[in-house]
């Protein structure tokens, strides 16, 4: 089962002593169920954290800067991109990727873990960043052009899999219906394994995050008496400033004239 594999991912509060990274990668075509195995995970760790220990950032194709935006200072960060393949990530932005757990301690947090979850159609698309040194890869269908199947074959060496990937996607296209079975690389093994999806409702926390994000941008534009009062002032003493050297000038300029007036 998946919910055992998984579990085995996910550290105990009480023993660490510092903030954590794991990050969770997610391959397959269009349709293969990427989104509802995001939202199941979400689901399988607010259940095991608890909710109120859970902070939850869901992105859809476009830089995740909401995931540094919206981190917070509980324990257990959930960031969510989905739709990677069409993501250009930006130098900065990588660069915090790179530092995502010492964001947290800057929020004051000694003991906890981010849970980076990045999911994608076309493997060879997703920014080096988010596609490198995954804790657990989840490949949902078979790879459908020779840059995804190198990765998946040379990165996480399970080209021995393919065959029964491609037995997958057979019966997804004479049954249909929701993906429940997939193959999942996890400490240099690989595993082919059914879950039950019971995705998270990521579409509410996406409202409550863009609600907040608004009242924010709206508290920042608003303007209160002493901001009128402290730009009056910045206003008075620059200006104030320039009326001081323009009226020195005036006056060495005066005292040349009158000495050049007063010898003639």
């Amino acid at each position: 089962e998946f919910e055992s594999i998984f579990s085995t991912l996910l550290p105990k509060l009480d023993t660490l002593d510092y903030v954590d990274h794991r990050h969770i990668l997610v391959y397959g075509r269009t349709g293969s169920g990427k989104t509802t195995l995001l939202k199941t995970m979400v689901t399988l760790l607010v259940e095991y954290y608890g909710r109120d220990n859970c902070n939850i950032v869901y992105v859809k194709r476009e830089e995740p800067w909401d995931w540094f935006y919206f981190m917070d200072s509980r324990p257990v960060q959930i960031l969510i991109l989905d739709d990677a393949s069409f993501v250009k990530v930006s130098r900065d932005l990588a660069s915090l990727y790179t530092d995502i757990r010492h964001q947290l301690e800057d929020k004051g947090v000694k003991r906890g873990v981010v849970f980076t979850i990045v999911a994608g159609h076309r493997l060879h698309a997703i920014d080096m960043a988010f596609r490198m040194f995954a804790d657990m890869f989840c490949v949902l269908s078979t790879p459908f052009n020779q840059w995804d199947y190198a990765i998946v074959s040379k990165m996480y060496g399970i080209q021995k899999h393919i065959e029964e990937l491609r037995k997958l996607d057979r019966r997804k296209m004479e049954y249909g219906g929701a993906r429940t079975r997939f193959l999942v690389w996890l400490s240099d093994e690989t595993y082919i394994v059914d879950y039950t999806p019971r995705p998270f409702n990521v579409d509410r926390v996406v409202k409550e995050l863009r609600k907040m994000k608004v009242e924010q941008e709206i508290q920042e534009k608003e303007v209160t008496f002493w901001d009128i009062l402290d730009r009056i002032l910045t206003l008075l003493i620059v200006y104030g400033a320039i009326g001081v050297v323009l009226g020195s000038i005036l006056l060495i300029v005066l005292g040349m004239l009158w000495t050049w007036l007063f010898y003639i």
